[in-house]
């Protein structure tokens, strides 16, 4: 059923018990009270009566006609009841028949006291009331006759009944207003849930709730007051925070978007060492400003695949560079052959792999990590395409790294000699000098470049965004930093003022546990 006919079925059903016990208990009490209404009303009317003067002495005379438009009068005054009016035989005046309750009448007349009761009369139940008539007789008073009031149940019947009936055209207008209202309470409820029903909306939170489980991305809201309504696990990460408060709300810019109505889009934020991509965009109902929603993403692992996929890119540039080479250097090979030139082929053979020798010798016997293979096969035909000598020491030892992917070494190592390359591109000697060792408890990579040093402070240049190469540059250093904080590993940054030049020295536990 629509939440509409559930409240308007509710509704009805809830006043039609309220209105029926309503009904049932006023009909009792009305029944009682009415019983004892016209109990007191023939008491008072047959007293009344009684005690008028032209009654007795119409007793006395044996003539009441000049008192029957007194009676009739009366009984106009006191809801039509009947009456009669007996001499001390028993016998009504009015009707001139025998009285049929007898028994009341002798006490009446006997002992001249007043009854009220409930009795049949001419084959009717009725309520009467019997009171003595006296006469006065100088200072005595004789007891000449009695009057007798009575009201039929079934004209009382009929008064309750008509009360009845107006208490439940009262009630059922109560019914009507009550559905009226039930209508009115469910369009409420439609508009603000959308004119959704209950199990869809059932149904849309535990998508919601799913939804905020599974996003990578962090989600927070606030109200109108301030006060977070919303803040997913993502967020949480993120924030390295359990639960979001004012001063992370101020720096995310959430407070801007609900108080200025400001929207965000792509706004970076460094926020508790992190470089974040905000979003935020404050919430309308009705124009009004009811609150502002904020989503989040950590540039830095962003940055970080960016350079991944950076370095995997210019690995395979270099790989196709050297492909390049080679192929020009065997068409060179190729050209001294047909001219008849061996003996310059020959030692442009020697000269060749004495050269590729020198390079890869140490690089394939030393280094056996195919990963870091790759890598700074890529690095030399880069540097070899700068004009770099980039060149490997020959006590370098490297075996397989089993521990770390393949994504983050090349982050480690390949933004270091991408910087290290850069630093000698413009300068006169252009030398760059790897070191690789496993021979203890960590890795240890040393990488040397004869640039010209660094002369500001060095650990200004591992904060994102942060370096000397222009506008957008200056995440290499802070994203191999991240890279290294997984693996519990450090960097290390020194300058040489006696040589020239800077060593990056890098150090990796091999064990998980570890910390240098």
């Amino acid at each position: 059923m629509t939440i509409r006919t559930r409240v308007l079925l509710v509704f009805s059903i809830l006043v039609a018990i309220l209105i029926s016990l309503f009904t049932l208990v006023h009909a009792y009490f009305e029944s009682v009270n009415l019983n004892q209404e016209y109990k007191q009303l023939s008491r008072q009317t047959a007293n009344a009566l009684s005690f008028m003067p032209a009654l007795a002495n119409a007793l006395h005379e044996n003539d009441v006609s000049e008192v029957q438009g007194i009676i009739d009068r009366v009984r106009l005054q006191a809801n039509n009841p009947i009456v009669f009016v007996l001499d001390h035989n028993g016998k009504d005046m009015l009707s001139g028949k025998e009285d049929e309750t007898r028994h009341s009448l002798q006490a009446t007349l006997v002992f001249g006291s007043y009854r009220t009761e409930r009795t049949i009369v001419h084959g009717e139940e009725v309520i009467q009331t019997t009171a003595p008539i006296y006469d006065q007789l100088g200072d005595a008073e004789q007891l000449i006759g009695a009057v007798r009031v009575s009201y039929p149940l079934e004209s009382i019947h009929e008064v309750l009944y008509e009360r009845l009936w107006r208490n439940a055209l009262v009630g059922l207008a109560g019914l009507v207003l009550s559905l009226l209202c039930a209508g009115i309470i469910s369009s409420s409820i439609q508009r603000d849930t959308f004119g959704h029903e209950p199990a869809l909306i059932a149904t849309l939170y535990k998508e919601r709730e799913a939804l905020l489980q599974s996003l990578n991305e962090g989600i927070c809201a606030v109200n109108e007051h301030g006060d977070v309504t919303l803040f997913n696990p993502a967020a949480a990460f993120i924030l390295s925070a359990d639960e979001a408060n004012k001063d992370v709300l101020h720096k995310l810019g959430l407070f801007e978007s609900l108080h200025k109505g400001q929207s965000l889009f792509d706004d970076m934020r460094n926020i508790s060492g992190k470089s974040l991509v905000v979003n935020c965009h404050p919430i309308y109902e009705n124009k009004k400003r009811v609150g502002a929603i904020c989503s989040f993403r950590d540039f830095t692992e962003m940055k970080q695949v960016k350079e991944t996929m950076a370095q995997m890119q210019a690995q395979s540039d270099g790989l196709r560079a050297q492909t390049h080479e080679f192929r020009n250097k065997l068409y060179v090979l190729m050209g001294l052959l047909q001219l008849g030139k061996q003996e310059e082929a020959l030692s442009f053979i020697v000269n060749e792999t004495s050269v590729q020798r020198t390079q890869t010798i140490p690089l394939f016997q030393k280094i056996t990590d195919v990963g870091v293979q790759a890598l700074l096969l890529a690095k030399m035909a880069r540097a070899a395409e700068k004009h770099v000598h980039l060149s490997i020491e020959e006590s370098s030892e490297l075996h397989t790294i089993e521990r770390i992917p393949i994504a983050d070494l090349s982050t480690i190592i390949g933004n270091v000699l991408d910087n290290a390359i850069e630093a000698v591109v413009h300068t006169e000697k252009k030398d760059v000098l790897f070191f690789a060792s496993d021979a203890g408890d960590e890795w240890v990579i040393d990488i040397y470049d004869s640039g010209k040093g660094f002369k500001e402070n060095q650990k200004q240049f591992l904060q994102p965004g942060v370096s000397t190469k222009g506008e957008g540059r200056g995440f290499g250093l802070s994203n191999v930093q991240q890279a290294l904080k997984k693996w519990n590993g450090v960097m290390e940054i020194d300058g040489l003022p006696h040589v020239g030049g800077t060593v990056v020295s890098i150090y990796i536990p091999k064990t998980e546990g570890d910390k240098r």
